[in-house]
């Protein structure tokens, strides 16, 4: 796998780590915010990373989505590194 794609799993999962420390209702509304925000990609900081995120933030508040994330978590979080050296 490369590095790039491995930068993006690293990303991906520190989001939705910090994502499942909301309440679903934040998740519900933050995803909202996001996917509609990422519809504004020309502009400099609104990016359309803001879509597959917001995607994400949804998906960890419905419960059937809520169980395969948490699932690829625990399998991806052994190839993330910890930040100690």
């Amino acid at each position: 796998m490369s590095r790039f794609w491995r930068f993006c799993r690293h990303l991906v999962w520190r989001g939705l780590k910090w994502g499942f420390k909301f309440p679903f209702y934040i998740r519900l509304v933050m995803g909202a915010i996001f996917i509609v925000l990422g519809f504004f990609g020309i502009l400099p900081i609104l990016g359309f990373w803001m879509v597959p995120l917001g995607i994400l933030l949804i998906g960890t508040a419905l419960p059937w989505t809520n169980t395969r994330i948490r699932a690829w978590m625990a399998k991806v979080e052994p190839e993330i590194p910890t930040g100690e050296n």
